[in-house]
Parts: C-alpha cells; sequence; structure tokens
C-alpha cells in the first residue's frame, strides 16, 4: 500500500528563498574575511632626506607581513613600493615629490586577504608666484610631483641631454603604454597679473616609433583640459609658449605616454608675468628673508643691503588666496627690515608684493598658522 505524501506549498517557498541566502551567507564567509588593519600610522622627515613611516600592529589580527604603497598627486596610481615584517619603514622621497602619499595594509594567510590601506601625506609646502622658473639644474625641480596613470614612475633628471645648460627632466619608460604627468603646484596669480608659460621639449623618434606629450591646464584638483598640440616625433630641441587671461592661474600637467619611442624630455618651464611690461629679476623675491615663516602674531621681512638705500620708502601689499588685497603698508625703511603684525588675520597663505622707491616688485608669500 503506498503511503500519500503531503506537501506544504509554504515550506516549499520558503525553502527556495531561505536557501540563496545560505549559499550566500557561505561565500561571504569564506571569501570575505574581516582583515583588520593597521592603526595609528605617522610619517616624519629624519636626516639627509629619509622619512620613516611608523604604525601600530592591527587590533585582533596577525599579519603575515604589511605591504606598502605610494602615489604622488591625488588621482595617482597606487603602485606597490615594498613589503615588510616591521611595523616601521624608511624611505627616501622621490625626485618629484612637493606633495607624495604613502600607504601601509595588513596582509594575512589562512584565510589569504588584505586589509584595507592606512594613508598618511607628506607635502612640501609649494605654491609658485610670478615669476618662476625650473631647469632641472637645482633642486627646486621638487616642486613639481609625479602622478602615474599607467606603469610605474618614470620621470627622472638626465645630464644625457638638455636644451640648457646641462640637466632636464625625462620619461624613460619601461613598456609601450605607460602614461605618467610631471605636474606643477598651484600657481597663484593676482586679478591685475597676465601669466605666461613657455618650455622647451623634445621627442625623439626610435625605429620610427615616437612617444608623445600633452599640456594639461586645471585647478587645484582638476578638472584637466588639454591646452596646444599633441607633441610627438620632434628630434630637435622646440620651444612651446602660451599666455593666459589677467588673473588666470592654476596647475600645468606635462602629460607623457610611451609609444616605443626614445622617451620625453622638457627643459626650462618658465612661468612670467607680462602684465606690466617691466622685466622682474625672477630670483628677487628668493632674496627676502621672511621669519618666521610659518608665522602667528607677526613676521618681519629682510630686505639685502644692496637692494636699499637709505631713506629708502617700503610699499608692501598683501593679497589673500582669492586676489583680494588683505593688507597695506607705505613707511620709510629702517635697518633694511619691516616688521607685519598678523594676530588678527585669518589662518592661510597669503602673497606678498614689496615696492622699494618704485622699482620693479619684489614677491613672496608666509603661511599664517593659529
Amino acid at each position: 500500500m503506498q503511503i500519500p505524501t503531503y506537501t506544504n506549498p509554504e515550506l516549499t517557498i520558503m525553502r527556495k528563498i531561505v536557501l540563496p541566502f545560505v549559499f550566500l551567507f557561505a561565500w561571504l564567509s569564506s571569501f570575505c574575511q574581516d582583515f583588520p588593519a593597521p592603526t595609528f600610522m605617522d610619517c616624519m622627515q629624519t636626516a639627509n632626506n629619509v622619512n620613516l613611516m611608523v604604525w601600530q600592529a592591527p587590533e585582533g589580527g596577525s599579519p603575515s607581513h604589511y605591504n606598502i604603497y605610494h602615489y604622488g598627486d591625488y588621482d595617482g596610481l597606487h603602485i606597490l613600493l615594498d613589503s615588510t615584517t616591521d611595523t616601521c619603514y624608511s624611505f627616501e622621497l622621490p625626485l618629484f615629490a612637493w606633495c607624495m602619499a604613502y600607504g601601509v595594509s595588513a596582509v594575512y594567510s589562512n584565510p589569504d586577504g588584505e586589509s584595507d590601506t592606512l594613508w598618511c601625506y607628506l607635502g612640501i609646502p609649494s605654491g609658485w608666484l610670478l615669476p618662476e622658473q625650473v631647469d632641472f639644474e637645482t633642486l627646486f625641480y621638487r616642486s613639481l610631483v609625479e602622478s602615474v596613470a599607467v606603469g610605474d614612475f618614470s620621470w627622472s633628471v638626465t645630464e644625457s641631454t638638455s636644451f640648457s645648460p646641462d640637466h632636464s627632466a625625462a620619461f624613460i619608460p619601461e613598456a609601450i603604454n605607460y602614461r605618467s604627468s610631471l605636474r606643477t603646484p598651484i600657481i597663484w596669480v593676482m586679478p591685475y597679473q597676465s601669466m605666461k608659460l613657455s618650455f622647451a621639449y623634445k621627442v625623439p623618434q626610435h625605429l620610427g616609433s615616437s612617444d608623445t606629450l600633452r599640456l594639461y591646464h586645471g585647478g587645484n584638483y582638476g578638472p584637466w583640459t588639454q591646452i596646444g598640440e599633441t607633441y610627438h616625433s620632434t628630434d630637435e630641441w622646440q620651444l612651446a609658449t602660451f599666455t593666459f587671461d589677467p588673473g588666470v592661474g592654476g596647475r600645468f600637467s606635462f602629460t607623457a605616454t610611451a609609444g616605443g619611442g626614445a622617451g620625453v624630455f622638457i627643459d626650462d618651464i618658465v612661468i612670467e608675468d607680462i602684465s606690466t611690461g617691466i622685466a622682474e629679476n625672477k630670483n628677487l623675491h628668493h632674496e627676502l628673508r621672511i621669519s618666521p615663516n610659518p608665522a602667528r602674531d607677526h613676521f618681519s621681512i629682510q630686505i639685502p643691503d644692496n637692494l636699499v638705500g637709505t631713506g629708502s620708502q617700503v610699499f608692501l601689499q598683501v593679497y589673500d588666496l582669492h586676489g583680494r588685497l588683505h593688507y597695506s603698508q607705505r613707511q620709510n625703511l629702517e635697518n633694511n627690515r619691516l616688521q607685519v603684525n598678523t594676530a588678527h588675520w585669518p589662518e592661510g597663505l597669503y602673497m606678498l608684493r614689496l615696492v622699494i622707491d618704485g622699482a620693479a616688485p619684489m614677491r613672496a608669500k608666509v603661511m599664517v598658522v593659529r
């Protein structure tokens, strides 16, 4: 005699609903483990341009080792730099590093996995005033930063070719399609200033193939817009020049892409003010000694003896980063020093414009902190 069976339709439906969730939970448990990340990381600069990362081991985790990552600009590719079993790591800043980010993650085994990356940021206070020049002969090229889009860090300073006199920046990639940018910090331009950019470039061919160079202009964090043409297949040095409307500043990105050529070379990046028609000595503002800088309640401006005479009259103007006149002072100079009270100034970066006896302006910058 066959015993009839009874099937509950509601129970069958519930099983069909619950079983997928059971399998999904099992999959998540197997492949999406909780991998604790390192904590309390700090980055500090030591002697001889060596920097140190220090962090604490993850709470509730025992990693097999740590991965060290780095990138240059904010949108740069995160690249594995090294691995270590210690909770500290020392490294040298790259050649182009006015801002760099370094990160550490914890790597686990049984089960295998990697935690989120904990980041720290190193920055050399930087911002360009008109006029500026990067000739790759001095360490001022550290005020540039490399941002990698594809591949690895590829820009260097080379003696093998130059526009003038001995060195240039060279993009020498390891593989075709590598792409990386050499970028300026933000360039502060006052409303009355008109900026001119010029640079020399050379993109030689190799066996009929050429790399490419593109110039982009943008704000502090983009968006980037290409200006000018795409440069390629130029075996001799060429000079590119661009002028901008009054008050237009921002950043520039020299973006090179590997196409099988002999590299990309740039030299003598010059940022000028063409609004006044007065030739300014680009080194003058470097001779102004601002101390303390950063400043809290005050700062002083020390002017070299060769720039002033007895009873010289000095006119100082201070602008904020929006181009607004924040402070002005006119007085006869005594002891080659000018004192400025900043006790009630908002925190931030300020641009100084100093005129002595009606001569060409000198410029500098000061940071006010609280």
